[in-house]
């Protein structure tokens, strides 16, 4: 059923609805976006949120009131300062955690590098010529190999500065050698001038010859 509605401009104030079921103002509508009736009264349940607000709104203030005077009540001159070395650290352990820092840093570094230079291709053509090249074989034996698992390989290896000095131990089934390659990049050209690869192992030097396919690199 549509009710009919009526409006009642009233001179001074806002424009208020006036319909069968009652009447609506906009006087208090900033709070609520819709119109409510004037006669409307609050529910219990409104009642008791309200008063549970406020309750917990002054049991906030009772406790930060009592909180800010148990702070100030610390705080008095007459307490004595707690002592700092109580709460700073250990200055003993800083060099010493320093030290071990760099240790660590170091030796990263280092295996780093050498990595590098053992599974380099340089190094790698120069094993493979010591394993096929028949002096090396009449010298040191089958089965030549690095000496140790992790070789050490000495010497410089800077492929972009055109200079190659290394130098390795191998073993084979007979004797322990050492071999020494030496290589350097003449201009601006990308060709290598190999100056020597030797081999050398109970006072013998031996040299090694270049095969076909591992002058180039």
């Amino acid at each position: 059923m549509i009710a009919l509605l009526q409006f009642n401009i009233p001179k001074v104030g806002l424009p208020t609805l006036t319909s069968v079921r009652g009447t609506w103002s906009m006087k208090n509508s900033i709070q609520s976006l819709f119109w409510r009736p004037r006669s409307h009264k609050p529910s219990l349940f409104s009642r008791t949120h309200n008063l549970f607000l406020e309750r917990a709104f002054q049991q906030r203030v009772a406790f930060f009131h009592t909180s800010r005077v148990s702070s100030v009540f610390e705080l008095s001159p007459r307490r004595k300062l707690p002592d700092v070395s109580e709460f700073s650290p250990n200055n003993k352990r800083i060099p010493s955690l320093f030290a071990f820092f760099c240790f660590v840093w170091a030796a990263c570094a280092f295996y780093a590098i050498h990595y590098g230079k053992q599974n380099s291709n340089v190094t790698q053509i120069v094993m493979y010529r010591v394993q096929h090249s028949k002096e090396a074989l009449k010298l040191l034996g089958e089965n030549i190999q690095f000496r140790y698992p992790f070789p050490w390989i000495k010497g410089k290896l800077h492929k972009r500065y055109g200079i190659i000095d290394i130098s390795f131990e191998v073993t084979g089934s007979q004797n322990l050698g050492i071999v020494h390659y030496k290589s350097q990049r003449f201009g601006p050209i990308p060709h290598w001038v190999e100056l020597e690869c030797s081999l050398i192992s109970n006072g013998k030097t031996v040299p090694l010859n270049s095969l076909e396919y591992d002058n180039q690199w």
